[in-house]
């Protein structure tokens, strides 16, 4: 905790988390033969931003992901790249994702990744690691939003190419690093902290098999509870034998089961937002928190 502090200091970057720059992330690490917790300091893509346009190093950077039936031309280093691309209509498969950055003398700083440069990434975290090896479906931010994983990653190296015009920018590039293929460990000790009437309502949508309403608690809940009620059923070795032979389940089947409520409940929201953008009329049997996060998306 003590290094992620003095971190905070060196690169300048506000904990705030209304201002989204930067974490203290608690991961599993291996010290010693022994798996321990320990805190990192985390800048996010955004924060690694504001300190390249706070430091005059650029004016701006953006990031975009590229499909199959786009064009897309990197002119090369000093010239902006070009991406054309339908806006309302099929592209077809993610190809990969690029981040293009405007230098401070009016130069064009262009990174790509492929697909495969990206998922390998992905490969090397540890939450995905962790998921091969137990041979479990992968959860978290990869799995939910991998398309703001793939251009946080593609930002966080060209963030490495930019110039350093200061300390600070040295020792984000050095943090960032360190952390490339890391993310937050699912099992940090105050997960368990939701209430009980959040477990209920939980389990009931579970129980309704409401997949429209699984996906909109996922995207209106905090993250570390919405994990913690992912996680918030037994393993099947911690069951007693009774419990087991009257049928009862461990965490992993309950789990594969919100899994596909959260994949099929965002095609349905998908195709909500369409109908909200055409003007038709939305069923008046989902729920007021559902009606609002499609109009609030849709706008």
């Amino acid at each position: 905790m003590q290094a992620a502090i003095c971190n905070v200091a060196a690169i300048g970057l506000s904990l705030n988390p209304a201002e989204k720059l930067a974490y203290l992330i608690p991961r599993n690490m291996k010290v010693d033969n022994k798996w321990v917790n320990k805190i990192f300091l985390e800048p996010s893509y955004m924060g690694l931003i504001r300190l390249a346009t706070n430091s005059g190093s650029i004016q701006w950077a953006n990031a975009a992901l590229v499909y199959a039936d786009d064009v897309f031309i990197d002119n090369g280093m000093g010239d902006k790249p070009e991406h054309k691309y339908t806006a309302f209509g099929k592209r077809g498969s993610v190809v990969g994702a690029y981040c293009v950055a405007k230098t401070s003398g009016g130069d064009y700083l262009t990174t790509i990744m492929s697909l495969d440069e990206i998922n390998g990434i992905m490969e090397r975290s540890e939450s995905v690691k962790k998921a091969r090896k137990d041979n479990k479906p992968i959860f978290g931010p990869w799995a939910s939003d991998w398309g703001e994983q793939a251009k946080k990653t593609v930002i966080r190296r060209a963030f490495k190419t930019w110039p350093r015009s200061d300390s600070r920018m040295a020792e984000a590039v050095h943090l960032s690093n360190e952390n490339e293929g890391f993310e937050p460990i699912l099992t940090a000790p105050d997960m368990d902290k939701y209430t009980a009437k959040a477990k209920e309502f939980f389990d009931q949508i579970m129980q309704d098999d409401d997949d429209l309403e699984m996906y909109v608690l996922q995207q209106t809940t905090p993250r570390q509870e919405f994990t913690s009620l992912y996680h918030s059923f037994p393993d099947y070795n911690k069951l007693t034998k009774e419990q087991k032979s009257n049928g009862g389940k461990g965490k992993g089947f309950y789990q594969k089961i919100i899994d596909e409520l959260l994949r099929t409940g965002d095609i349905k929201f998908d195709d909500y937002q369409k109908l909200f953008q055409e003007g038709a009329e939305i069923e008046s049997e989902i729920s007021e928190t559902a009606y609002a996060l499609i109009q609030d998306r849709a706008i």
